[in-house]
């Protein structure tokens, strides 16, 4: 059976958007050789990701509520 409601949340920030961002600006201090030798997989929250994520939370319980049919998660670390 299809779902009616499809509800899709993208992770906070991330070490890796702060790296590319930066980046992008000309600003490389965070593509260190530990950092490129690291998978994407592996990039922690930052902060404000963590912040990101908690109000998202927030707001799903608040809009939403938290009674679902399923849920799946990406396998990815993202937590600090």
């Amino acid at each position: 059976m299809m779902p009616i409601d499809l509800l899709l949340v993208r992770h906070g920030e991330s070490e890796g958007n702060v790296a590319m961002s930066l980046s992008r600006k000309g600003d490389d201090r965070y593509f260190t050789p530990e950092f490129r030798n690291r998978h994407s997989s592996s990039y922690r929250l930052t902060p404000q990701g963590e912040a990101q994520a908690m109000a998202a939370g927030a707001w799903i319980r608040d809009n939403v509520g938290s009674q679902f049919d399923r849920r799946s998660t990406m396998t990815l670390l993202r937590s600090s």
